[in-house]
């Protein structure tokens, strides 16, 4: 641990979540959306390699396909040209996303099970890896979390929803997904994450919860996930969005 580096960290998000607890205090029906440009901005950018972009908007595949509306979708920028994206609410081929979060003011079962039902929708699309010079035999699907301002429940209970609740989509849908959100952080009162997955055939996946320095674990998670899809991903080739 670097002393002058974690002080710089933890400077940021305090600034981060004074700025949103300040927000909170004003009630409007923009609130979601400061919600999210508090948490770019000011929490996530400052941590993010140069050639990692952030915006808002929806992914698609080659198929056809696409996700519902992502609050923050994490990509790489040397994987996507220029006319495939629009500024800062973008459509993003699946192939160059890294990770995605939902970004909430209020965490409740409501949000946590429309968190779930998004990050379904990114992870069943049909991602094509065409690489130049592969890195990896088989790819990870994006890495998708939730980040929140408050919760309407205690830290201890956050498991126990979010296990209640992905199993009742998975109920839902054709394709089940067991980890369909990898962490779900409550600003810096709990972090709980995936931690482990056994059994490949029907996976049983493993999770622990933080409650000291949430906010930190979780941007420490979300950084190294996101460098370690990068890695993966290498250079690749697109021409299956355009020529078929």
């Amino acid at each position: 641990m670097n002393a002058h580096y974690t002080k710089l960290a933890e400077s940021i998000i305090h600034f981060a979540l004074s700025r949103s607890e300040s927000a909170s205090e004003l009630a409007h029906p923009g609130l979601r959306g400061r919600a999210r440009e508090i948490f770019a901005r000011d929490l996530l950018t400052p941590f993010l390699s140069p050639n990692i972009g952030v915006c808002t908007g929806i992914v698609v595949d080659s198929r056809g396909g696409s996700s519902r509306q992502i609050d923050i979708i994490i990509y790489d920028k040397t994987l996507i040209p220029s006319l495939m994206f629009t500024g800062e609410e973008g459509i993003v081929p699946i192939e160059s996303v890294l990770a995605t979060v939902e970004v909430k003011s209020t965490l409740t079962r409501d949000e946590v099970k429309k968190s779930i039902q998004n990050a379904h929708s990114v992870k069943t699309l049909d991602a094509h890896f065409a690489e130049v010079m592969p890195e990896t035999p088989q790819k990870s699907s994006p890495v998708c979390c939730v980040f929140s301002f408050s919760s309407d429940t205690k830290p201890d209970k956050e498991l126990i929803r979010l296990e209640e609740v992905v199993s009742e989509v998975n109920q839902e849908v054709n394709n089940a997904i067991y980890v369909p959100l990898s962490g779900v952080c409550v600003a810096n009162t709990s972090f709980t994450r995936c931690v482990k997955i056994e059994n490949r055939d029907r996976p049983v996946p493993s999770f622990r919860t933080t409650t000291e320095n949430a906010a930190m674990e979780f941007m420490v998670f979300l950084i190294d996930q996101v460098s370690i899809m990068e890695r993966q991903r290498s250079k690749m080739l697109i021409y299956h969005y355009f020529l078929g």
